[in-house]
């Protein structure tokens, strides 16, 4: 699965713990940043390896829940016949909101930008074409509701991952997040939901965390979830044949449950939460592989393709960026030597083993057999932030405010963080595998009450980079190359030691 496409169905914000995973979009607590990074999977921070373009999100954080309450139930939706409300993508249909219920459902967005026409399909049923106020931002013409972020889904962006004239949205608490497959309508999915549990758990965010698995994407477990330290456990249910297998994963916090990757076989996925008295509450769905849209309606043949692909033309994508390739190219290269002038001391520089709860970035970090956590300084919004024009490559983060008019953000910042390896020389020889990048490299990004750092696992593979050898590549120490500004032409550049 691509990066960019996590990006973008992983847009929504989320406060606590911000994320850096290769195009997402969180914000800070205070509910007024959105940032878009590289990554795929996990929402909290394993920074991506692909080449993906800079995709600017304007979102509204749902925010962590501070109290434990009562659950919040969403508005009724028109049930709609399985065929006729399914099949016709043509028709702009709604999804079955009673797939994830709690998660803020607010409608989903069909998206033309061959002709600019957004058709938002709400959950009353009613189909209303969005326009555009005096400022150029796209609203809802019955409510008068903000789709701003519609414009930075482009073909400008999007080109990065695929070449798309179209693209689907499903809006939730006042965020668009990117549809991959238009056929995603989530029949084949059904989830119960307590409703009076009697248990110390925020419902709320517990079904944050699990909405993952029905969605494929969700918020991380923090600390607000349950009173005390609370303990997430993540069960997928698969039957074949006549054998039975149940595979569970703890949450940390900090991470977001994983996704489901394969539905062959698949029963249920529930998550778990344990509150501190040992009394726990679930959330589950059920998967049922008869309601699919391939079993229903058979091949999509509408206009309305998986990634904005179309069919009659599928090129690959001409615009995939390697390691090194982008702005960063000018001044770390591979082969190249790096500037002793660049060099920078980190705050602190932790080495970890095993599980740790990290007080600076109130995250949990499972450091594995060991690993590096590298805290940074300050990085803080600029006044003279200019959105992007280009595709960038690995490794590069943006954030930038999250106003009603995200078409002309007044603040934000560019993000360069990438783990390399050099020799005895201080020459570029390696990167991390582009395939295993995503889980042995994290970015947790700071806020006004936590700084950045940056978590690099002993288990990192090694990718040769110019002419290194085996043996050189071995022996090479990592280094953390990173880079910050608010134009890609205005980076200030910095490399460090990630040895404590």
């Amino acid at each position: 699965m691509s990066e960019l496409r996590d990006t973008l169905r992983h847009s929504t914000a989320s406060a606590g713990v911000d994320v850096a995973r290769s195009l997402t979009a969180s914000v800070d607590r205070d509910a007024t940043w959105a940032q878009v990074t590289q990554a795929r999977r996990r929402r909290t921070a394993w920074q991506a390896s692909g080449a993906v373009a800079a995709v600017a999100v304007g979102a509204v954080a749902l925010g962590a829940i501070a109290s434990v309450g009562p659950f919040r139930s969403d508005p009724a939706a028109p049930l709609v016949d399985g065929v006729h409300g399914q099949c016709d993508l043509d028709s702009s249909p709604l999804p079955n909101v009673r797939a994830m219920p709690g998660a803020g459902f607010e409608g989903r967005v069909y998206a033309d930008y061959t002709t600019d026409t957004f058709m938002f399909r709400a959950l009353n049923g009613d189909l209303r074409k969005l326009v555009q106020d005096e400022q150029g931002t796209w609203r809802d013409p019955d409510t008068g509701d903000s789709f701003a972020e519609i414009g930075f889904y482009s073909p400008l962006y999007l080109e990065a991952d695929q070449e798309a004239d179209r693209a689907v949205f499903d809006r939730y608490d006042g965020s668009l997040h990117y549809v991959d497959d238009p056929t995603d309508l989530y029949y084949e999915w059904t989830t119960d939901v307590p409703t009076d549990t009697g248990v110390d758990v925020n419902l709320e965010a517990l079904i944050a965390v699990h909405q993952t698995a029905v969605l494929g994407w969700g918020e991380p477990v923090t600390t607000d979830l349950a009173v005390g330290d609370p303990q997430v456990q993540h069960a997928v249910t698969s039957r074949e044949a006549d054998a039975t297998t149940v595979t569970t994963t703890e949450v940390l916090i900090g991470d977001t449950a994983p996704q489901v990757d394969a539905t062959s076989g698949l029963v249920s996925v529930a998550t778990t939460a344990t509150a501190h008295d040992g009394q726990t509450i679930t959330v589950t769905s059920s998967y049922d592989a008869s309601r699919s849209y391939a079993a229903t309606c058979g091949p999509n043949e509408s206009a309305w393709q998986a990634n904005g692909k179309d069919p009659q033309d599928p090129q690959p994508n001409p615009n995939v960026m390697p390691v090194l390739s982008g702005p960063e190219s000018g001044v770390f290269a591979c082969d190249a030597t790096l500037d002793p002038a660049l060099q920078r001391e980190p705050r602190m520089t932790l080495r970890r083993d095993g599980v740790v709860f990290e007080e600076t970035t109130q995250t949990q970090i499972n450091y594995g057999d060991g690993g590096v956590m590298i805290v940074l300084d300050d990085i803080d919004p600029l006044e003279d932030y200019t959105p992007p024009t280009v595709s960038l490559s690995p490794g590069w983060s943006i954030r930038f405010d999250g106003s009603d008019n995200p078409a002309q953000p007044s603040q934000g910042y560019y993000l360069f963080t990438l783990p390399v390896w050099v020799d005895a020389e201080g020459r570029i020889i390696g990167t991390s595998d582009p395939e295993t990048l995503d889980d042995t490299f994290r970015v947790i990004l700071g806020d006004a009450e936590r700084p950045t750092a940056a978590v690099l696992l002993d288990a990192s593979v090694r990718a040769g980079c110019g002419s290194a050898d085996g043996d050189a590549l071995a022996a090479a120490s990592s280094i953390l190359l990173t880079g910050y500004g608010p134009s890609v032409d205005q980076i200030d550049w910095a490399w460090y030691n990630t040895s404590d």
